[in-house]
């Protein structure tokens, strides 16, 4: 080395130090940016609504193949029926538990390896060659899938302060658009990829959705938000005191609150049975009538995405007409346009009415859970997992019995029998708590 570079080598050192430094420093600040974005409340609705699609995106992937599935391995309507009783137990059932340890918790971490595992474990459903394998894998990965969801709802109101039903029906609606997209790219996918490139393209939202997530620091994020709206909920979120009247004090004593959640829950029970019976039904009955396992995935996907739509209409007009009065609404008129459209001789007419039974149907389901919240206010994500997800899993497992009366009446009688108790779930809400949450102020 000559002395000239010798005496260039220190200000090469010291230049590489200072750019160290300086990356260090612009990434702190990028970081810190996100930070102060996420701290808008609109801002942290939309994250977690985004990690919301991407869970349920994956979640849906169990049902959106089973037409594909059951074509390929030749299973009837009972084996897909206990398919997606087990897959839902395992997303779904665990959710009050996992809602309880984040009311204790606040177990924020969990939020970006929900999202990151979830995608692993589905991406390669699609091409598994046993119905053993292809049940175990959905399973483990709706274990993933469940942890998001209590914390999830309960960070999306947190973050929203006043509007509760429209921030849940947002929320709500990211999920269930991530289920309605999966069946559209699934099946194309599994056909036109080898398995290895189609893996690699179907894991790719989840683990940059996860990496995004992380970089954003939303973790600690949700954290900060929570523990606020923890404390506000334990000095009595209930709002104006004729609000108070209303639920009749719910949350003032510990078990003032059991009755109306039990009741809640057996009705979302039925609404998430009637809701399965649709989404996993109908498909395979088309693929049956002799339609292709991508046009019944079509289907399935235009009956979800009606029924975001639905959750997103209903959740804003519930903040102005009351929660209850949605609920009750949704189920009745809802169910009755689904049985209306099972009756239909014509396929494709019945398809028609039964993406419109779907938007009238969910309009009840993010009311659902901000009654849950309002009569739990100390364990509102405990009560989110009843709804979102134990509510789900016994709906789920419901599904057994129709795919048993599916193979032995058919589909269309099946369905008729799943969607026969809505008027009673419709009449269970009068021993729900009744609250208008319109204007309400954090």
């Amino acid at each position: 080395m000559t002395g000239g570079e010798l005496r260039r080598a220190p200000g090469r050192a010291a230049g590489r130090a200072a750019g160290r430094v300086t990356g260090r420093a612009e990434r702190q600040a990028a970081r810190r940016s996100v930070a102060r974005t996420l701290a808008a409340p609109a801002a942290g609705v939309v994250a977690m609504t985004v990690g919301h699609f991407l869970v349920d995106f994956y979640g849906s992937f169990p049902a959106a193949l089973l037409p594909f599935v059951s074509e390929r391995l030749g299973l009837p309507m009972t084996l897909c029926g206990l398919a997606i009783a087990i897959t839902s137990v395992a997303a779904n059932v665990s959710q009050p538990l996992l809602g309880y340890l984040v009311d204790r918790w606040l177990l924020a971490w969990i939020l970006v390896p929900c999202v990151a595992v979830a995608a692993v474990l589905s991406a390669p459903l699609a091409w598994l060659g046993s119905y053993g394998w292809f049940v175990a894998l959905a399973a483990v990965a709706g274990l993933a899938v469940a942890m998001y969801h209590p914390l999830g709802s309960v960070a999306a109101t947190a973050f929203a302060h006043g509007r509760r039903g429209l921030a849940l029906s947002v929320y709500t609606a990211g999920g269930s658009l991530g289920y309605a997209l999966a069946p559209l790219l699934l099946v194309p996918v599994a056909l036109a990829f080898s398995p290895a490139a189609g893996m690699a393209l179907l894991v790719l939202p989840g683990t940059a959705g996860a990496a995004l997530m992380l970089l954003a620091g939303l973790a600690r994020r949700v954290r900060e938000v929570m523990r606020g709206g923890a404390g506000a909920r334990a000095e009595g979120g209930a709002g104006s005191p004729a609000d108070a009247a209303a639920s009749d004090a719910a949350g003032a004593a510990q078990g003032s609150s059991v009755r109306p959640l039990l009741a809640l829950n057996v009705v979302a029970a039925l609404r998430a049975w009637a809701h399965y019976g649709l989404v996993v039904f109908i498909p395979l009955y088309l693929v049956k009538q002799g339609w292709t396992a991508v046009a019944a995935d079509q289907v399935m996907a235009a009956f979800l995405l009606a029924s975001t739509a639905g959750g997103v209409a209903g959740g804003a007009l519930a903040d102005r007409w009351g929660m209850r009065a949605m609920v009750a609404a949704s189920t009745l008129l809802g169910g009755f346009v689904c049985g209306a459209a099972v009756l239909q001789h014509d396929l494709t007419t019945m398809v028609a009415v039964v993406v419109a039974g779907g938007f009238l149907f969910q309009a009840g389901l993010a009311p659902t859970v901000v009654i849950a919240q309002e009569a739990a206010p100390r364990r509102a994500a405990m009560a989110s997992g009843m709804m979102m997800g134990l509510s789900w899993g016994l709906g789920g497992i419901g599904s057994i019995l129709t795919g048993a009366w599916a193979d032995a009446w058919g589909v269309p009688t099946a369905l008729l029998l799943t969607l026969a108790p809505l008027p009673l779930a419709a009449a269970l809400c009068a021993f729900v708590p009744g609250r208008r949450m319109a204007r309400r102020r954090a």
